[in-house]
């Protein structure tokens, strides 16, 4: 499957081109409003409009197991555009959400990819505006997305819900900014910190910078005069800065270069590649600092890493797929790979740290108590029964990546594994949990509002995969692996009870009691527990 073979991307856009031939290498954009822009924006506008505005779409067999948005999302996917997922999710909520409340009005507030919207052709037509419109669809109604709103009820938008839960939670706008990471990354001016310029060897200075990474910290790649290191290849070195200190792991241990610095010895420890960071004159000692980052003016971490060469995304894809036969085979004999390396009897601090599942249910069960969340409280009670139920096998603790795809597995253009990048959310624990989060980002898409990919495996088909490469062929593999259910809610429930634990400690802090507070992204945080509460209470653990 691939972009050229769904449905709605061989439909016909407003200059005549069909959507595929819009969008082919095309590499997205995001406004100002972090929603997703340029003509992968405008795709996923007209399908949205499409849904809303032609209801007999659902009766298309052409759409039977995906609607036209999560096919345009599932081409930006399919291209090797993983980051930009996030800002696709945005801008579908905001357009359906416009579209059922009066229609989308341009302006400066407003996603771009709005500018250039037209009504959509009825099924069977070109797609280019010039019909007229069907009716609105009734809210909720008609779609086959309308039973994964689980998190939602009465037909509210993905915004709705957040705010509503906020609300709950004894929250209002504008939230502390300890907890608007995301807003922090958005207005930070572009340029290196002055701590780090003041860094550079004699004769080394920027000549470029280019921001790659809008979510919870900064990511630049910079060109440089000449390389950092005598005898490098290349001028380019990526930085990162740390605005969110909040991870998946600990509400009191926060990520940041010594965290990743960490995971990257572990991960080349295991016969797996990584980037380097390396100080310049003093190999041996690694490019970190501090600096002041506005707009509130507080202490960050950066770190400068060494550039690894990589073939381009689509070019890596296709290799890939040539040499392991998927991607889902590559990122799983990676992720075995990984996992395999035994951390018993290993020193892994800082790096936040489970020894077993009961060890980390029982950390858990403190923050769910902490303030007495119900929901919290019956997904760790159920998740701990389920584990003892099916007499789960033990695995010694293991590196935890938990963002596994293709953006952070570089590769050369023959597929072979570069490095594995992008260690923020790396922690040691059942290394069930990394399955099984990758599990539940490669079968299902979006926050809030969750769809099954329409090319996605199942999760069983995974696990079994997973349990292939990290155990061998045959019946005993799955045994030693043990079932994905207990995983699968494991992991929600984990995004569940942090993420709501630390919306009630903002709560507290916004009304002025002294609290410890990890800075992070409240609202994004919020939309990760609602997807985390759907899959609970689809899976009947709440």
């Amino acid at each position: 499957m691939n972009a050229a073979d769904l449905p709605f991307m061989r439909r016909q856009a407003p200059d005549g081109r069909l959507w595929r031939d819009v969008v082919q290498g095309v590499v997205p954009q995001e406004d100002g409003q972090r929603m997703l822009a340029g003509p992968w924006g405008e795709c996923l506008v007209a399908a949205t409009r499409y849904e809303v505005e032609v209801p007999s779409w659902s009766r298309d067999p052409d759409y039977r197991r995906q609607g036209p948005a999560g096919q345009v999302i599932d081409a930006l996917l399919y291209a090797g555009f993983q980051r930009f997922e996030p800002a696709a999710d945005r801008l579908e909520s905001a357009t359906g959400r416009a579209l059922r409340h009066g229609g989308l009005q341009a302006g400066p507030n407003a996603p771009s990819a709005w500018a250039h919207s037209t009504p959509s052709a009825a099924p069977g037509g070109g797609g280019g505006g010039h019909l007229p419109t069907a009716p609105p669809a009734p809210v909720g109604g008609g779609s086959n997305r309308s039973s994964s709103r689980g998190s939602s009820s009465g037909g509210e938008s993905h915004g709705e819900v957040v705010e509503r839960r906020l609300e709950e939670l004894g929250l209002h706008q504008p939230l502390p900014w300890q907890c608007c990471m995301n807003e922090a990354v958005e207005r930070a001016e572009h340029r290196v910190p002055d701590e780090l310029s003041r860094e550079w060897p004699l004769g080394i200075y920027v000549t470029d910078i280019r921001k790659v990474s809008d979510g919870w910290h900064e990511g630049y790649v910079l060109s440089l005069s000449q390389p950092l290191h005598p005898g490098d290849q290349f001028k380019e070195v990526f930085l990162r800065i740390w605005r969110s200190q909040l991870s998946y792991w600990r509400v009191d241990t926060p990520t940041g270069p010594w965290v990743e610095l960490t995971a990257m010895r572990l991960c080349r420890e295991a016969g797996l590649g990584a980037a380097s960071c390396r100080r310049p004159n003093q190999p041996d000692q690694p490019f970190v600092g501090t600096c002041t980052r506005g707009p509130n003016h507080e202490a960050c971490n950066w770190a400068v890493h060494d550039f690894v060469a990589h073939a381009h995304p689509r070019v890596a894809h296709h290799a890939v797929e040539a040499l392991y036969g998927s991607i889902t085979k590559f990122t799983l004999s990676s992720m075995a790979k990984l996992h395999a390396y035994d951390l018993t009897h290993i020193d892994t601090n800082p790096l936040p740290r489970f020894e077993s599942w009961r060890d980390h249910l029982d950390y858990l069960m403190g923050l769910a108590m902490e303030f007495d969340d119900e929901d919290s409280l019956k997904a760790v009670t159920r998740v701990r029964e389920m584990l003892e139920n099916s007499r789960t096998p033990d695995l010694p603790p293991a590196l935890c990546h938990f963002d596994w795809h293709l953006g952070n597995v570089l590769c050369d253009e023959q597929g072979n594994l570069k490095a594995v990048i992008d260690w923020e959310f790396a922690g040691v624990a059942d290394p069930r949990l990394d399955v099984a989060r990758h599990c539940r980002k490669e079968r299902w898409t979006g926050d809030v509002i969750c769809r099954v990919r329409s090319h996605a495996r199942n999760v069983h088909q995974i696990w079994a995969e997973y349990a292939e490469c990290r155990f061998g062929v045959g019946s005993a593999a799955f045994r030693t692996l043990g079932a994905p259910e207990p995983w699968m809610a494991f992991e929600s429930a984990l995004v569940l009870v942090i993420g709501t634990n630390m919306g009630m400690r903002a709560a507290r802090l916004q009304r002025g009691e002294h609290v410890q507070l990890l800075h992070f992204d409240l609202m994004e945080w919020s939309q990760d527990v609602e997807s985390a509460r759907w899959h609970l209470k689809n899976s009947g653990v709440l």
